[in-house]
């Protein structure tokens, strides 16, 4: 959860000014990518045991599953950083600069990559 949790302590300053005290871009964003990753592993245990032609009478309960999926996702991150952001402030305030931009380049490409990979499977499956 280390890496999720700066994720979310980097998009949540980014965002500050927008989001005020509440952290909303943050916690989405996060709740996301979780969400984004699950699905990820689902789709890859379907390619490995199904084809896409015995899945497409199931693809409105695939569709519910997954909006289920983001649905909790993104309640449990909104519980999990309801009162973090300061206690994790406290500990990356003081990065280094040169570890902050490599850091924080690790987050640019982290927040679309699970839903890189959610869109190449489905187009090459």
């Amino acid at each position: 959860m280390k890496y999720f949790d700066y994720i979310f302590y980097r998009v949540a300053k980014a965002y500050h000014k927008w989001d005020g005290n509440n952290y909303t871009t943050a916690k989405t964003a996060v709740g996301y990518m979780l969400a984004t990753i699950v699905c990820d592993l689902i789709l890859f245990l379907l390619i490995l045991f199904y084809g896409r032609d015995q899945l497409v009478l199931y693809r409105g309960s695939i569709k519910i599953a997954a909006v289920t999926i983001i649905i909790v996702f993104m309640f449990l991150s909104s519980k999990r950083y309801k009162n973090l952001y300061t206690a994790l402030d406290a500990k990356w305030c003081n990065e280094e600069k040169t570890v902050k931009f490599y850091r924080g380049v690790l987050v640019v490409v982290a927040l679309p990559l699970p839903l890189v990979v959610l869109i190449l499977g489905g187009i090459y499956w």
